[in-house]
């Protein structure tokens, strides 16, 4: 049997061992690559900052951008002097403006500076379809369809004022009277939202535009639709009349003589 040669304390504590190797190699290894090293820890810094930089950034953009959405608001909510209605109403804006000319310029503007400042921005959805109603309410059609359309080619279906947007198109279309063009607009709220729970109004508008192409089969069938399915529409009274004064006028067509 081979015997062990015993070691003496100094030649113990002189030799390396497996760690103490791999720590000399660590120490010599820094001392060799401590810019490298120094420019590493440097880097990984700044990317925490950066990180966190834009983290803040975006958090202040959403605050900041909220903000002028709510102030903006208060423009577009206000009350007009003299006008005994919206005093009465509590949850109407303090502001106050002289004239409704002032007030939705007012509003158009802050949405404005909203869409300029923060494009990409979680409140550009409201700040752009309230910018459109804005217009509307100064009777400036031209320019309030064509913030419409911006956007429902930019939220599609899916927006939460889609509905609106559309509707609204339809009015602007009637205001203009091309009503052919109005029709389409309301054909579409009730073909691509078969769920919405205003479309008793939407029939109404059809039946009106109907009735100014002279179709008057569309119209009475769109007033009929309200009549025998909107038992509580607020404008059931306004289809039951209207279906009287066509149906009247349908038969006294027929007892005309026929040259």
């Amino acid at each position: 049997m081979k015997i062990k040669k015993k070691l003496t304390r100094k030649q113990f504590l002189t030799q390396d061992d497996g760690f103490m190797v791999f720590i000399k190699n660590a120490v010599s290894w820094i001392k060799n690559n401590r810019n490298q090293l120094i420019i590493g820890i440097l880097g990984v810094g700044i990317l925490t900052t950066v990180v966190w930089g834009v983290r803040y950034k975006g958090e202040a953009k959403i605050r900041n951008s909220s903000r002028l959405l709510f102030d903006a608001f208060q423009n577009f909510d206000a009350r007009l002097e003299n006008d005994e209605s919206m005093n009465t109403d509590l949850l109407k804006s303090e502001r106050q403006f002289k004239t409704k000319e002032e007030k939705y310029t007012a509003a158009s503007e802050s949405f404005d500076k909203i869409l300029e400042l923060y494009p990409s921005s979680s409140v550009v959805e409201d700040a752009l379809f309230l910018k459109a109603e804005a217009l509307y309410q100064l009777e400036k059609y031209d320019d309030a369809k064509s913030v419409y359309e911006e956007y429902l080619e930019k939220f599609g279906k899916k927006g939460v004022y889609s509905i609106q947007a559309h509707t609204s198109i339809g009015y602007i279309y009637e205001e203009k009277e091309d009503y052919s063009k109005a029709v389409d607009s309301f054909e579409k709220v009730i073909s691509n939202y078969p769920d919405y729970v205003l479309r008793d109004t939407i029939f109404i508008e059809l039946g009106r535009c109907y009735e100014e192409t002279n179709q008057w089969d569309k119209a009475k069938e769109n007033y009929q639709k309200i009549v025998m399915n909107f038992s509580d529409s607020p404008v059931l009274q306004d289809a039951q009349n209207k279906l009287e004064t066509l149906s009247s006028a349908s038969s006294q067509n027929e007892e005309q003589p026929k040259e």
